[in-house]
């Protein structure tokens, strides 16, 4: 079974297998997205079954 996905930052926007994900809850400006394994942080959020969620793992991504 592949379970690889195929994730695309375009600017602020991130997309898994060519499918928008929601608008990160932040009210920053500035996108901050960091994208490690499979996981994807944005401005202090964590993107986890199928909703952005504030974890510590993405606040250390967001501070550096």
């Amino acid at each position: 079974m592949n379970t690889e996905h195929c994730i695309v930052q375009d600017g602020g926007e991130v997309y898994i297998d060519c499918k928008q994900l929601p608008t990160c809850p932040s009210n920053s400006k500035r996108s901050s997205v960091s994208i490690v394994g499979d996981k994807i942080y944005m401005n202090g959020y964590e993107y986890k079954n199928g909703e952005w969620k504030r974890t510590l793992p993405a606040l250390f991504y967001n501070l550096f």
